[in-house]
């Protein structure tokens, strides 16, 4: 990339960034279910607010096994990798209090079948082969990765750290070639009257400690009346909670069936995530979305851009879509958008199913802003059969009344 360039926002104020040797790293604020255009141009040393080039480093250390950000301080097992301890910065109270984000590798017994786990009690340690070091770094954010091998099996793990997130990211690229065995990801939180809830389509569970493996769909949230810590994956579906110890299941291998189907190569994300004051599904879905729906980057040249007339939806559109934009917003933060695409037994360019979800056990009326308006909108069965006419002429924002914990869809006939 030239020196000299300047990186600008839809409303065309300077925003900081880091030029990387083929990446560009900057903090972006979206508008919800939407986009936003940035442009990158030469400096022309005027014009735009706000900072320019790049932000300044030293908010992101690594040294001598400890890594600090604006919000987290990690101590590092030189001898394993594992983390030994988390604290939240900001509050100034120990979230992981033992090792964490810790390879666990279980044998399992020879009764065990691809239906049943039956676990030896013998566990196989990992030997680390590459120390944590730093691997990727900008002001915006660090990667701190390390190696680690069984007998025949390896595993990097990588650890990012932001500076704008009160987050915790994990990568795990594992090279599998291990038989009748079971590998964990072990955390050990540090709050105490805890309370394990585990989340179920379109719902959560509450999970009796000790009770052995147990559905875990995206998440994991351990806590107490007062603070609690969420941990995201991306494709987990089991875990398990015993002795103040919190087990992801990563990869499980049966000697039955098939006894390589799961060798080979896995690559899984997983975040850990403080969230405040007593548990509400709101809170942790928040930040799941955060988490599975990272924002999709495209590179464009400049152009005058136009809208092709293939639909409604467009039609007699010549300008170019605003430089920001949201196709969907809701009000309320105890309501989530479970689906907004079209039909599925028929394609209508005009018509948009909604569905929401109430999350916290509180009925309401939300509020919903679409960008066109709306001839009509109506309540549907899950199949996304039309029932019943709520409104006509809705415009583009219209208040539906959902009930605790109520999937609720709707299909809108826009103009």
């Amino acid at each position: 990339m030239q020196s000299g360039a300047e990186l600008k926002d839809d409303r065309g104020a300077r925003v900081p960034f880091h030029a990387g040797e083929d990446t560009l790293t900057f903090m972006a604020e979206l508008p919800s279910l939407g986009y936003a255009l940035f442009r990158l141009a030469p400096d022309t040393g005027c014009g735009g607010d706000g900072p320019q080039g790049e932000k300044p480093a030293g908010t992101l250390i690594f040294h001598e096994g400890v890594a600090e950000s604006p919000f987290f301080r990690l101590e590092l097992d030189s001898a394993t990798g594992d983390l030994n301890y988390i604290e939240d910065r900001q509050k100034g109270t120990p979230l992981c209090g033992g090792p964490s984000f810790a390879l666990e590798l279980h044998d399992e017994d020879e009764k065990a079948t691809s239906w049943v786990q039956v676990l030896s009690g013998r566990r196989r340690r990992l030997a680390m082969t590459v120390a944590p070091h730093v691997i990727d770094r900008s002001p915006f954010h660090m990667t701190i990765a390390s190696t680690s091998q069984s007998r025949w099996s390896k595993v990097t793990r990588e650890m990012v750290l932001y500076s704008d997130m009160r987050r915790i990211d994990f990568r795990l690229d594992i090279d599998w070639q291990d038989s009748g065995a079971f590998l964990k990801l072990g955390f050990t939180p540090a709050t105490e009257g805890l309370r394990l809830t585990t989340s179920l389509a379109h719902g959560y569970e509450e999970i009796p400690e000790g009770s052995g493996e147990f559905c875990c769909h995206d998440w994991v949230y351990v806590g107490d009346e007062k603070r609690g810590l969420a941990f995201f994956n991306d494709g987990l579906y089991g875990a398990d909670f015993s002795g103040g110890r919190l087990g992801l299941s990563i990869i499980r291998t049966a000697r039955d069936m098939d006894p390589v189907m799961s060798f080979g190569r896995h690559e899984l994300r997983a975040s850990l995530a403080p969230i405040d004051g007593p548990y509400r599904q709101s809170a942790v879905h928040r930040e799941l979305l955060s988490f599975l729906a990272p924002p999709l980057t495209r590179w464009e040249s400049e152009h005058p851009g136009g809208l092709m007339g293939w639909s409604g939806w467009d039609k007699g559109t010549a300008a170019a879509l605003p430089s920001a934009g949201s196709f969907l917003t809701v009000d309320n933060p105890n309501v989530a958008v479970c689906a907004f695409k079209s039909p599925e037994e028929y394609y209508m360019p005009q018509a948009f199913v909604i569905r929401l979800r109430e999350l916290d056990g509180t009925g309401t009326t939300c509020t919903l802003r679409l960008p066109l308006a709306c001839r009509a909108l109506w309540r549907a069965d899950h199949l996304e059969r039309p029932v019943r006419c709520i409104s006509e002429n809705a415009g583009a924002v219209f208040h539906p009344d959902i009930k605790p914990y109520e999937i609720l869809t709707l299909i809108a006939y826009v103009v």
